[in-house]
């Protein structure tokens, strides 16, 4: 049974101090720590927040940071307990990076559990938080000279912004707190047992494993498990791949010598481009039959700029050669290896507008690790592109809502179309899908070719689901 923590929450820098005496359970995780602060001290969660460790780590919320820049660890996954474990342990709790309020988090006792207490607690409160957006600590100070000096220049600017004359004095209600407490524990666990089921709009999927697939897309065992041989047969299954191990030929020991443009030379990037497949690289082979140079074949350049962003090349006066690890990997058949640091790669740094220029479709990279399972549900189904399309979107219908308007073309056909642009295109040089033009193409008077899309049995092999059940 998990333990009680008795905590002190203490707003820094704040005169008189500001501070709150807790008892929340150590099976909490920091995002219900998160809720049940912002309770407590009366902010009105309006802005970013985290929380730092004695360590050094950094814990938030990953739909506030969805490029993944700022590196945090996922505060629904962490708990209390295994935060602070004693008290020489400290956490901190920043809310509003503008205004910049830093909470200290002190554990004072570790007690055991009662049956009856109602947890989260609050057993003391005193002082009352400072308005929002107020401007940090030094604004604070100065909002409340001049909302008590009439003479105070910004006076009636600041009683008129806070509403009031008067900032509250003494200390907030210890019992009015805890009743909110109450409401909140009932709602939390109303949405957590919500959050647990599946829905259809997830094709099965709970809310919370689907938060899982897109942000522990590679640490996330008890969903997903990802199983990539070292062998040279996954290489030949992977166009990606294929066009890498030549690559990872011509280079040869001395490298080759780049163009002026910084492009591979025209038989390098020929011998990938029949190394990878006209075929399975593009829905219109036709179209890579005439190259003049690497810009002329996306699939090639593709290659290039995955080998450049994995640290496989480097170039050195004008010359692209392969590095040691790139070497080893080929020469030891470490191609899964290779091959799970390339999809990772792909679903976390590189740039999928790159593909078709549309720049504010961010969400499209962010939501695709869901295609993994859509795919796995139909597997070895032909289905049409727009199918698999409309299931993805009615999975994440608030995507087309980052697209910007346009006099030719509506925010959903511009999001369907980088939607199905962009995935197949990266699915199917990954080897995950195959296509084929829809048999109603293959009318003369056909406005626009239709295509069908399968998963390739790579896929099952590669990414094997452990879904709880619902």
């Amino acid at each position: 049974m998990p333990d009680t923590l008795q905590l002190q929450v203490t707003l820094k820098y704040s005169t008189p101090r500001i501070w709150r005496r807790l008892r929340v359970s150590s099976d909490a995780t920091l995002a219900e720590l998160h809720h049940t602060l912002q309770l407590c001290m009366g902010w009105s969660d309006a802005h970013l927040h985290c929380f730092r460790g004695s360590q050094g780590q950094v814990f938030g919320d990953p739909e506030q940071d969805p490029d993944g820049m700022l590196d945090w660890i996922d505060e629904h996954q962490v708990r209390l307990g295994d935060v602070l474990v004693s008290d020489k342990h400290r956490l901190y709790y920043d809310y509003d990076f503008g205004d910049g309020w830093e909470h200290e988090i002190r554990l004072e006792k570790r007690l055991p559990a009662l049956a009856d207490e109602q947890l989260p607690r609050c057993l003391h409160a005193v002082g009352f938080c400072p308005p929002e957006d107020v401007g940090g600590i030094p604004g604070f100070a100065e909002f409340l000279h001049a909302l008590n000096d009439p003479q105070h220049p910004e006076h009636e600017h600041s009683c008129s912004w806070w509403g009031s004359t008067e900032f509250p004095q003494g200390n907030p209600a210890v019992d009015q707190i805890n009743t909110q407490l109450a409401a909140l524990g009932g709602v939390g666990h109303q949405v957590h047992r919500r959050n647990a089921q599946s829905l259809d709009d997830f094709a099965g999927l709970s809310p919370n494993a689907v938060h899982a697939l897109l942000y522990q897309t590679f640490d996330c065992p008890e969903l997903l498990q990802w199983q990539a041989p070292n062998t040279a047969e996954l290489c030949q299954q992977v166009p990606l791949l294929r066009m890498l191990a030549s690559l990872l030929d011509a280079l040869g020991d001395q490298g080759v010598k780049l163009t002026a443009r910084g492009n591979l030379p025209l038989a390098v990037v020929r011998a990938m481009l029949t190394a990878g497949d006209p075929q399975q690289l593009s829905r219109y082979p036709e179209a890579l039959t005439s190259i003049r140079s690497e810009l002329d074949c996306v699939p090639v350049h593709f290659a290039h700029v995955m080998a450049d962003l994995c640290g496989l090349v480097q170039v050195r006066k004008g010359r692209l050669l392969a590095r040691k690890r790139f070497v080893a990997l080929g020469r030891n058949n470490q191609w899964g290896t290779l091959y799970l640091e390339l999809l990772e790669c792909i679903l976390r740094t590189f740039n999928w507008a790159w593909l078709d220029h549309y720049d504010d479709c961010y969400g499209i990279r962010t939501t695709a690790p869901f295609m993994f399972w859509l795919l796995q549900c139909h597997a070895g189904d032909w289905r049409e592109e727009g199918d698999w399309l409309e299931d993805w979107l009615r999975a994440f219908p608030t995507l087309p809502m980052e697209a910007r308007d346009r006099p030719y073309q509506s925010a959903r056909e511009q999001v369907i179309y980088a939607m199905g642009h962009r995935l197949f295109s990266l699915f199917q040089w990954l080897g995950l899908v195959e296509q084929q033009a829809h048999p109603s193409s293959r009318d003369k008077f056909a406005v626009a070719p239709l295509f069908m899309v399968r998963a390739t049995p790579l896929l099952g092999q590669l990414a094997r689901f452990n879904i709880p059940p619902g």
